[in-house]
C-alpha cells in the first residue's frame, strides 16, 4: 500500500478540466455505437492510436468490474501500452487507491462527473500513464429517483484533454455494463485522437 500511495503523488496537471453532458437522447444513441464507427473495432483503434502516439493507458472502473480492462487486454500486444487497471467499488478504495477527495464523493456522489473525472486523473497519476479512463454507475437492478439503474458516468483524461459524460443506459444489468464499456472505449478513441485541446 505504501508503494501505491507514492505513486498517487504524482499529479496529473497536464489535463485540462472539461466537463460535458449527453442529453437523454444523445445517450441513448450513444448506448447503440455500433463497433462499426472505428476500423476494426474501438479496441484496435485505442492500440494504433497508442502505439503510434506513444502513449500508456489505465483504467479505473467501478460498476463495470474489470469488464472494460479485459475488452482493452483482449488485442494482441496490449501489454505494450495497457498499463493496467483498478476496480474500486467501495468508495473507501476511490479514496485510498485512486485519491479521490472524500468531499467529491460527500458532494456529488460516486456516482457523478467530477468522481469520474476524479478516478481518471487518479489512475493516470498512479500508473504514469498517458491515458485515464474511468466508469462509475448505477448498474440496476437497484437505484434511486436521482440516479436510476443505467445512470453511468465516463470520463477519459489525456494531456491534451479531460471530460467526462452522463449517460443512461436500458436493459438489464449485462446489457448497462456492457454498453458502459462500448461508450468509455469510444470516449477514448475521441478523445485520444485529437491532438487539439
Amino acid at each position: 500500500m505504501e508503494i501505491f500511495a507514492k505513486l498517487l503523488s504524482v499529479p496529473a496537471e497536464s489535463c485540462h478540466r472539461c466537463e460535458e453532458r449527453a442529453t437523454a437522447e444523445d445517450s441513448r444513441n450513444r448506448g447503440q455505437r455500433d463497433t462499426m464507427d472505428f476500423p476494426g473495432s474501438p479496441e484496435k483503434e485505442i492500440a494504433r492510436i497508442c502505439l503510434e502516439k506513444k502513449w500508456r493507458i489505465a483504467v479505473a472502473e467501478s460498476c463495470t468490474g474489470g469488464l472494460l480492462g479485459g475488452r482493452i487486454t483482449a488485442v494482441p500486444g496490449s501489454s505494450s501500452y495497457f498499463l493496467g487497471g483498478v476496480v474500486a467499488y467501495s468508495n473507501s478504495l476511490k479514496v485510498s487507491l485512486l485519491h479521490v477527495d472524500p468531499d467529491l464523493i460527500q458532494q456529488h456522489g460516486a456516482v457523478s462527473g467530477d468522481v469520474a473525472r476524479a478516478m481518471a486523473k487518479g489512475i493516470a497519476a498512479a500508473a504514469t500513464a498517458e491515458i485515464g479512463v474511468a466508469v462509475t454507475g448505477v448498474a440496476g437492478p437497484e437505484g434511486s429517483e436521482e440516479k436510476p439503474p443505467g445512470t453511468v458516468f465516463i470520463a477519459v483524461c489525456t494531456p491534451l484533454v479531460s471530460l467526462s459524460r452522463h449517460y443512461h443506459f436500458s436493459g438489464d444489468r449485462a446489457a448497462v455494463r456492457e454498453a458502459a464499456v462500448r461508450e468509455a472505449l469510444a470516449l477514448v478513441v475521441e478523445c485520444a485522437g485529437t491532438d487539439r485541446p
